[in-house]
């Protein structure tokens, strides 16, 4: 393969949106990570250490001692560095934690930003109806295209406006029911008020 290919070949590879996504992302994680780690390493340890009165990232279980010879240690010993496990579960803890609240206000962030769109483009259809008409109206495209996108949010909007219409007609109906009932209720008070005055006046 040419060498003017290859270079052909790298551009496109390195234009791509996903690839310069994906570099930013491993970028921003490292530091994210390191920032992490120096959390717990340089506070949260000490402060537990202060409070234990015992450095837990030394803690750790001898096995088998090590074989010295005078000063000289020839053999290591075999320890069991559960402080250095401690240590690193609470990052973990930290690290998680701090992803999924960042996750959480990202998913915040994203359901306010598409409500807006949504409300900007249901205003819009109230206000302007003559760009929903056809297909290919701009008021069409951006309909649709945040409908198959976002279809959980319209159908959350259109069974609020229907049950709004539903409680609406409802309410209508109890105050014809109501009127019905007092004109009825009152027709058979003046009903009964004839009767009686005929039968007085015989």
């Amino acid at each position: 393969m040419k060498v003017k290919g290859l270079i052909q070949d790298f551009k496109k590879f390195v234009n791509k949106g996903n690839i310069l996504d994906l570099a930013i992302g491993i970028l921003i994680g490292t530091a994210f990570s390191a920032m992490l780690n120096s959390l717990v390493n340089d506070i949260f340890m000490p402060l537990i250490s202060r409070a234990l009165d015992y450095d837990l990232t030394e803690a750790k279980l001898v096995l088998k001692e090590a074989v010295m010879d005078g000063d000289k240690v020839v053999k290591e010993a075999i320890t069991l560095n559960y402080g250095n496990f401690i240590q690193t579960v609470i990052t973990f803890l930290v690290i998680a934690l701090s992803i999924f609240f960042a996750i959480k206000v990202v998913r915040y962030i994203q359901k306010k930003n598409v409500k807006r769109k949504i409300k900007f483009v249901l205003k819009l259809k109230e206000k302007h109806p003559e760009l929903f008409d056809e297909e290919g109206e701009i008021g069409t495209v951006m309909y649709e295209n945040l409908k198959s996108k976002y279809p959980k949010y319209f159908e959350d909007k259109e069974a609020k406006a229907i049950k709004e219409h539903d409680e609406a007609n409802k309410s209508a109906t109890d105050i014809q029911i109501e009127l019905l009932t007092s004109i009825n209720e009152n027709l058979i008070k003046l009903n009964n008020k004839d009767k009686e005055e005929t039968v007085e006046n015989k």
